[in-house]
């Protein structure tokens, strides 16, 4: 599949970047929510925005209708 791209740059100037790395209390919270996420998922969403349909990217990655709109 084709990378992801963004229409639109975005400045730093205008938007800060959102920090990967917390430190302190924060860590291990978000560690264990990272952790819950189901990158699977990624698929549907990349397939749903490389074909704008959401049953034509339901047809590629080889998910009824309904369970593609359920992923995402």
């Amino acid at each position: 599949m084709g990378e992801l791209s963004c229409r639109r740059p975005i400045s730093s100037k205008t938007r800060e970047r959102p920090r990967l790395v917390v430190e302190g209390a924060r860590a291990a919270r978000q560690q264990k929510m990272l952790a819950s996420i189901d990158l699977n998922l990624l698929l549907s969403l990349e397939a749903l925005l490389e074909h704008r349909n959401g049953t034509h990217a339901a047809r590629h990655v080889r998910l009824s209708q309904p369970s593609m709109s359920r992923a995402l």
